[in-house]
C-alpha cells in the first residue's frame, strides 16, 4: 500500500470536497504522516501549501486526531513567526488535509547542510524570531515538543524564519494524546526530561532551541550516539562538550550561553523564551551595535553576506577588546582577542595585542615572585648584619604570602602558564625557607651570622654560666637555615625542553598531553615540553579516539600532526517487506527483515584525507520479487544515524 495518494487521486479528493478551488502544482515534501503540495487557491488567487494525511493512516484514530489537532493548534496562534492555517478539509475515513500558508524558501536544516555552520551572531539573529514565536505559543498553553532545524523555515521573500509542524504539540490545558512512557520528537534535539518520558514543558522547548543553536554554530548536534537508544542515554547523562572546543570561532562568550542552556545538572538559565531572547540580544548588541544583516539577502547570496557580517563582527570584537584593555578588564579583553584570532589566524595586530596581554598577566605574576626573591635576599643580607626576632620574620612572612596571592587569575598560552607555575612554585619554596627561619629563631637563641656562638662548659661549670669560645675559632653558620647557593639554584631549574607545535586534524578535536587538555589552536601555537616521553590522546565527537607516544629530545621534529580517523556513520533502514540492500557498488547485499530497523554502517577514513560526509546510493529489492526495486540517495556523516523508511508493497 502506498504511503500517500497519488497527486491525481489527491486532486480528485480535493475537487470532491472543495470544488475546483484548489489545484495541486507540485510536491514540496513527504514525511512519515503526510505529503505537502504546493497548490493554487483560485478563489483567493494565492499560492498555498496543502498537507494531506497519508491514506493508510486515515483510519488510525491516533494519527487522525493528531493531524486534526495540529490544524486546531496552529489556528489558535496568530503570530508572524508561525505558519498560518487557512482551511481544513475533511472527508471522515477517506481524506484529511490542512491548507496553510506556503513559505517560499528552505528549511534551516537544508540551509545548514548547504552552507555549513554559521557565526554565533547569525545564529542568534535567526533564532530570536523563533524564540519570540515559541514564547507566544507558550503563553497560549502550547508546547511544541518537536523543535529541530527541519521545522524552521527560512522565507526567501521576507527573510523571516518561521516555526512550523505542531503535529505533536502538547496543549497544557488538555489531555495529551501521547501514551504514558512513549517518547515523541527528534532524539538529537530532545531535552533530558523528554528522553526520561517526563512531561513536556516550556524549559524542554528552550533546551531544544539551545541544541539547535549548538548545531547551527558547530555543525554537530550536542550529543552523539551510534543508535537512538545510545543517543538518548547520552542526552540523559548530559555533560555536553563546549562549542568552542568543537569550533574555535564560536568563542568563549557564546559557548558559555550554550553551556547554561544545555546543562542538565542545573535549572536552565534562561528557562523561558523571553529570557532567551534577552540573552541573545545582549550577546549581539555589543558586537554588532545597531547594524543587522539582511537575512533575505543572506539566503540569496550567503557568501557575500557572510563576509560582510564577519567584517562587522571583527570590527566589533576589536573595539570591545580595546575598551576592555583600557578599563583593565583582562578577562573580557582576552576572550575577544582569542575569538578574533580564531576568525583570522593571520591577523598580526590581534596576535600582537594578545601576546601583550599575556605578557602583562605574566609580569604581574612574576612581580609577585620577584617580591619573594627580593625578600629572601633581604633576609640573607640582614642575617649577616643583625639578629632577626621571630616576630619580625612572621610579620615579613605575612607580606610574602600577600605577594603570593597577588595578581590576576586568567590563563594564557601553555608556555606562559608553565613559566608562571614555575615562578609560583619557587616562591612557595622560598616561603617555606622563611618559615624554617622563623621556627629556628623561636626555638633557640637568636643567631648572629659571623659572631662567636656561645657553648656550655664542662660539668664543673656552674649551671647557667656560659663561656665563650676562643676568638680564633670561626663560627660555622647552620646550613639548614641558609639559602641555597646560586649554583644549586641553577642546577635545580635548568632543564632541557623544546616547543612542539601539534596540528590537530580535524581542528574540532581536543588534545590531551599526559592528561592536560589543549584546544587545536593552543596545540598549533606550540606546547613547551621538557625532554622525555609523553602520552598523547586526541578526542573528537565524530572521530575515533587517537593514542600515541611522543618522545621529546634533541632529535624530535618541532612540528607534527595528530590525525584522527572518522567514526562510522549509519543508515537505519526499515522496510515493509523482507529486502536485500546494495550500498553504492557493493556486489554483496545486506539483508533487511520486514518491519525491523536495520543498521547499515558507512565507513569513513582519516580526517586528513576523507571528507566528513558521504552520499550513499541505496538499491532496495523485495526478496520475493527482485524486480520490485526502490532507489534512495542518502547523505551520511560520521557518528550520525540517518533514518530511511521504504515501502515495497504496491498493493
Amino acid at each position: 500500500m502506498d504511503e500517500a495518494l497519488s497527486s491525481s487521486d489527491s486532486q480528485r479528493s480535493l475537487n470532491r470536497m472543495a470544488g475546483d478551488r484548489y489545484q495541486l502544482l507540485s510536491e514540496l515534501g513527504q514525511g512519515g504522516m503526510a505529503t505537502v503540495y504546493k497548490a493554487q487557491d483560485h478563489q483567493l488567487k494565492r499560492v498555498v501549501a496543502i498537507k494531506i494525511l497519508h491514506h493508510h493512516l486515515i483510519r488510525k484514530r491516533e494519527h487522525y486526531q493528531r493531524f486534526q489537532r495540529e490544524a486546531e493548534t496552529i489556528a489558535r496562534l496568530g503570530h508572524p513567526g508561525i505558519t498560518e492555517i487557512f482551511d481544513f478539509i475533511e472527508d471522515p475515513g477517506e481524506f484529511l488535509a490542512i491548507v496553510m500558508e506556503c513559505v517560499v524558501g528552505t528549511s534551516l536544516d537544508e540551509f545548514l547542510d548547504e552552507q555549513g555552520p554559521v557565526s554565533p551572531e547569525m545564529a542568534a539573529l535567526l533564532i530570536i524570531p523563533i524564540a519570540e514565536a515559541l514564547g507566544h505559543a507558550h503563553q497560549n498553553g502550547i508546547i511544541h515538543r518537536d523543535l529541530k532545524p527541519a521545522n524552521i523555515l527560512l522565507d526567501y521573500r521576507s527573510g523571516a524564519p518561521r516555526l512550523t509542524d505542531f503535529g505533536i504539540a502538547h496543549i497544557t490545558d488538555e489531555h495529551t494524546l501521547t501514551a504514558t512512557g512513549v517518547v515523541l520528537g527528534s532524539p538529537a534535539f530532545m531535552a533530558p526530561q523528554t528522553v526520561r518520558s517526563q512531561p513536556a514543558s516550556e524549559s524542554s522547548d528552550i533546551y531544544s532551541l539551545g541544541a539547535i543553536l549548538y548545531y547551527m554554530v558547530t555543525g554537530r548536534t550536542p550529543f552523539d550516539g551510534n543508535s537512538a537508544p545510545e543517543l538518548m542515554r547520552n542526552i540523559a547523562r548530559g555533560h555536553v562538550e563546549r562549542a568552542d572546543f568543537r569550533r574555535e570561532t564560536v568563542g568563549r562568550e557564546f559557548s558559555d550561553i550554550l553551556q547554561k542552556l544545555l546543562d542538565s545538572e542545573t535549572p536552565h538559565h534562561p528557562s523561558t523564551a523571553s529570557e532567551l531572547v534577552a540573552v541573545l540580544q545582549k550577546f549581539i548588541e555589543p558586537t554588532l551595535g545597531e547594524w543587522r544583516p539582511d537575512i533575505k539577502e543572506s539566503l540569496v547570496d550567503f557568501e557575500s553576506s557572510r563576509r560582510q557580517a564577519e567584517n562587522r563582527v571583527q570590527t566589533g570584537l576589536r573595539k570591545r577588546a580595546e575598551e576592555a584593555i583600557e578599563l583593565k578588564q583582562r578577562h573580557e579583553a582576552l576572550r575577544n582577542l582569542e575569538r578574533l584570532l580564531a576568525l583570522d589566524p593571520s591577523d598580526r595586530e590581534t596576535s600582537k595585542l594578545l601576546d601583550q596581554l599575556h605578557r602583562s598577566t605574566a609580569r604581574r605574576r612574576w612581580f609577585a615572585a620577584s617580591a619573594v626573591i627580593i625578600f629572601i635576599l633581604s633576609v640573607a643580607a640582614l642575617l649577616s648584619l643583625q639578629v632577626f626576632s621571630a616576630e619580625e620574620i612572621h610579620r615579613d612572612q605575612g607580606l610574602l604570602e600577600d605577594a603570593l596571592v597577588d595578581g590576576p587569575q586568567e590563563s594564557g598560552p601553555p608556555e606562559i602558564r608553565h613559566q608562571e607555575e614555575t615562578a609560583v612554585q619557587e616562591a612557595r619554596q622560598l616561603a617555606e625557607f622563611t618559615a624554617a627561619v622563623a621556627k629556628s629563631t623561636s626555638e633557640r637563641e637568636p643567631l648572629i651570622y659571623g659572631a662567636q656562638p656561645k657553648v656550655e662548659t664542662n660539668a664543673e661549670t656552674t649551671p647557667g654560666i656560659v663561656a665563650e669560645t676562643s676568638a680564633e675559632t670561626p663560627a660555622t653558620p647552620d646550613p639548614s637555615v641558609l639559602p641555597p647557593s646560586s649554583e644549586e639554584q641553577a642546577s635545580d631549574v635548568v632543564e632541557e625542553a623544546m616547543t612542539i607545535r601539534l596540528r590537530l586534524i580535524p581542528a574540532a578535536a581536543t588534545l590531551f598531553i599526559d592528561g592536560e587538555q589543549y584546544t587545536a589552536m593552543e596545540a598549533a601555537r606550540g606546547v613547551e615540553l621538557s625532554y622525555g616521553q609523553y602520552r598523547i590522546e586526541a578526542r573528537g565527537s565524530c572521530c575515533e579516539t587517537h593514542y600515541q607516544t611522543l618522545q621529546v629530545d634533541e632529535e624530535t621534529d618541532s612540528s607534527q600532526s595528530v590525525v584522527l580517523n572518522w567514526k562510522d556513520g549509519y543508515i537505519r533502514l526499515v522496510t515493509d517487506r523482507a529486502a536485500l540492500v546494495w550500498m553504492d557498488d557493493d556486489s554483496s547485499p545486506s539483508t533487511v527483515s520486514e518491519g525491523e530497523d536495520t543498521l547499515l554502517p558507512v565507513s569513513f577514513g582519516g580526517a586528513d584525507t576523507d571528507p566528513n560526509e558521504r552520499e550513499i546510493s541505496l538499491r532496495i529489492a523485495d526478496r520475493q520479487d527482485l524486480q520490485r526495486v526502490r532507489h534512495r540517495v542518502v547523505r551520511v556523516r560520521p557518528a550520525q544515524e540517518v533514518p530511511v523508511a521504504v515501502t515495497l508493497d504496491e498493493n
